[in-house]
């Protein structure tokens, strides 16, 4: 499967989906929902760097229970961050924004505990070997 999905009890969630890996070496795509109570966003398309690298930050940071892992592409403004917290807390956020016929933008956040971000980083991690095949 493609998909990597963080749920959270409190009704909070991210999913990230339709991971493209471009033939020029370029960077990512993917697309993500992200539901932050009583605010969502869904099927924002995201393209970021290096997914190896994420996810190998991701795994460090989920051992250190400390670190920031950023997907974003450097000339693009749409960001998704996951940092490490104290105490194990972990707070997944996302500035997205839109140039369609109006400027639309957005920012989403949800705090989680790090023992949801297991599974999390396991999918991602499939993700990428996937693509890396």
């Amino acid at each position: 499967m493609n998909i990597a999905e963080l749920k959270e009890n409190s009704g909070c969630s991210l999913k990230l989906y339709d991971f493209e890996k471009f033939d020029d070496g370029s960077g990512y795509r993917m697309k993500v929902n992200l539901r932050s109570i009583p605010f969502s966003c869904e099927s924002k398309e995201l393209y970021f760097e290096n997914l190896e690298t994420n996810v190998s930050a991701l795994e460090k940071a989920q051992e250190a229970l400390d670190g920031v892992v950023l997907f974003k592409f450097r000339y693009e403004d749409d960001e998704l961050k996951i940092e490490y917290k104290s105490l194990g807390h972990v707070v997944v956020s996302a500035k997205f924004s839109s140039f369609t016929d109006e400027y639309q933008s957005v920012s989403l956040c949800f705090s989680t505990d790090q023992s949801y971000m297991v599974g999390f980083i396991g999918q991602l991690k499939s993700i990428s070997n996937a693509l890396h095949c």
